[in-house]
């Protein structure tokens, strides 16, 4: 009999490795300001300049890419008319006074300068490394990826403009205009050459090599003490069963299919529930409704493991596929999103499944395989939505619930085994 302290390992790992990973973090920085010339950074520089104090009534960034890779950034500011004609009359001083300050988005490669039109300052400067020209002919903008926590719009207005003929690929896909107007994401801006499947192609391939190495460390950062955990679970739950009362198979089907059914009730009671397939609600229904499912067959007889694997794992894979296309329907603008959540619901939903199936054939196939048939899933939520702590975070449930599944496969295969 496997030593009754066997089952805390994983607890004990996943204590271990949230404290490592809470402990590793760092807070991180706020946004930046995406325009260091407008609003009261330019009002400084105005002072700094020897001039009055004046007040900018409102502000614009406007970046314009161009097809090489390179940007003409131009900041707008409002002014009074007495303010706008004294800038009027000394845009050396106050460009002088710009010159040394961090510009936000954009760094001026040149000399920064000032003139005034129609009472407002107009700052311009040139920056040469704002993209890249990649396949295709697609210009991919990595300045906005410079920092983790995005930007702040301090101003009206955000405005990037794309090169010559080219289209947004990435972001409001086909207009030439992107514009944000209170906070910019830490990502990457495609344009595409054309509107056509070939520039399409050709942004999603610009946009994979512009992302995998970041998308490659996070992925590690989320994997790595997720699968440390899982490993030890894996290598705990074998004990379960010589650890627990044993039931036969008809009993634990029933009390399955009796917790399936009141969680579900729970989770839709309490509207956790909604067709944006958020974590919180659609991990726990669709794990309950593979519990339903698998502990109604055994309820009613099945103790076939090819049947099992069915209810427990194909079932919470369909759902959630269905409920991706109905999360797509109801919500059309974030479809790619309600999608991948919908999906990663149900494969977590079928990794408690999987202990099901693991409990029942516990004696049969190669260790590798089946540790791999446990760490597939969390795999593939990474590939669905991205490095996530979600990861982490269920694997941490699964302490609790992988070895209840367990336990659950396991009567089924002793049941089968006695009918022999």
């Amino acid at each position: 009999m496997a030593p009754r302290h066997t089952l805390a390992l994983p607890a004990v790992a996943a204590v271990v490795v949230l404290a490592l990973v809470a402990g590793g973090a760092t807070a991180a920085p706020p946004p930046e300001d995406a325009c260091g010339v407008c609003d009261s950074y330019f009002e400084s520089a105005v002072a700094d300049a020897g001039g009055p104090d004046v007040a900018v009534e409102q502000s614009r960034l406007d970046v314009h890419v161009r097809e090489n890779g390179s940007a003409r950034v131009l900041a707008r500011n409002e002014l009074a008319p007495g303010d706008a004609a004294w800038v009027a009359n000394n845009t050396g001083a106050v460009a002088d006074a710009l010159a040394p300050v961090d510009t936000g988005v954009g760094d001026a490669d040149g000399p920064v300068s000032v003139r005034v039109v129609d009472d407002a300052a107009v700052v311009e400067y040139t920056d040469s490394g704002f993209a890249y020209r990649s396949f295709g002919g697609v210009v991919v903008v990595d300045a906005l990826a410079e920092t983790p926590t995005g930007w702040t719009v301090n101003a009206e207005l955000f405005a990037l403009h794309a090169p010559g003929t080219h289209v947004a690929a990435s972001h409001d896909r086909g207009v030439s205009v992107v514009e944000w107007t209170d906070h910019a994401d830490d990502d990457y801006v495609t344009f595409a050459p054309g509107h056509g499947p070939a520039s399409a192609a050709a942004a999603r391939l610009a946009l994979v090599a512009a992302t995998a190495p970041a998308f490659l460390r996070g992925a590690a950062m989320a994997l790595g003490p997720a699968l440390a955990v899982l490993a030890v679970l894996f290598r705990a739950v074998g004990a379960v069963p010589d650890l627990t009362p044993d039931v036969d198979a008809q009993t634990a089907g029933t009390v399955v299919l009796g917790a399936g059914a009141l969680v579900a009730g729970a989770v839709v009671a309490t509207g956790q529930v909604s067709l944006y397939f958020m974590a919180a609600g659609a991990v726990p229904l669709f794990t309950a409704i593979a519990a339903v499912a698998a502990g109604g067959a055994v309820h009613l007889g099945v103790r076939d493991t090819t049947r099992l694997a069915a209810a427990a794992v194909g079932v919470p894979l369909s759902v959630g596929v269905l409920a991706a296309f109905v999360g797509a329907f109801a919500h059309p603008a974030v479809a790619g999103w309600t999608m991948g959540r919908a999906l990663t619901a149900g494969v977590l939903a079928a990794q408690v499944g999987v202990f099901a199936v693991l409990g029942a054939t516990r004696d049969s196939g190669s260790g590798w395989l089946r540790f791999a048939a446990v760490a597939a899933p969390a795999v593939a939520v990474v590939a669905l939505v991205g490095p996530t702590v979600l990861v982490l975070a269920w694997t941490v449930a699964l302490v609790v619930v992988a070895p209840l599944s367990y336990a659950f496969g396991a009567s089924v295969g002793r049941s089968r085994l006695r009918s022999v």
